[in-house]
């Protein structure tokens, strides 16, 4: 019987092979899933992983050198969170207890995130105080506005402020704060 579309058999048959080829390389690669999963996960941000992720999509597997270097690049992965536990470990350690009251809090941002609620759009922060406790809240308008007048990225700046502090109920080194008054950038 000839074949009536040659189009669709040839598309057909590389689908074959490439699906052979991923057989192949999961029953021979111990650690693919792991490999494959650090590949998925990295290809939007990182070239190399794209790379990687494209050459597997077009072939059904990666060589052993590619598979070596992601095996390196998740074991430096792994270094780097155990490094980064530790510092926030140390640092937490030696962190003093939220106080409570009206106190004034100085340190850095440490995140932001847009929250909506019944009166609109807020943007809140954590803040680490240069005590070491983290604390989350309203970022005061004053400061928020003066960022984006300048476009200044508030993340990384270090700020000052009064306001009300409570600590949170589970953690002693975690705590909230309300009413922000007298801010500044530092």
């Amino acid at each position: 019987m000839p074949i009536v579309n040659l189009q669709a058999w040839e598309n057909g048959r590389h689908r074959a092979i490439i699906s052979n080829a991923q057989k192949t390389f999961f029953a021979t690669v111990e650690d693919a899933n792991d490999i494959l999963d650090w590949v998925h996960y990295n290809s939007e941000n990182n070239d190399f992983a794209l790379s990687l992720s494209n050459a597997f999509e077009k072939f059904g597997k990666l060589t052993e050198g590619q598979c070596n270097a992601v095996r390196k690049c998740i074991a430096r992965a792994e270094e780097n969170r155990a490094k980064w536990q530790a510092k926030n470990e140390q640092e937490r350690a030696n962190a003093e207890d939220v106080p409570e009251g009206r106190i004034q809090i100085t340190g850095v941002i440490v995140s932001t995130k847009f929250y909506d609620n019944d009166w609109g759009t807020q943007l809140k922060c954590v803040i680490k105080d240069d005590r070491g406790f983290k604390l989350f809240g309203s970022i005061p308008s004053s400061v928020e506005d003066y960022a984006c007048s300048e476009e200044i990225d508030l993340k990384g700046l270090r700020i000052t402020l009064t306001a009300t502090v409570i600590q949170s109920d589970d953690d002693t080194k975690f705590g909230f704060f309300k009413r922000p008054s007298k801010a500044s950038i530092i």
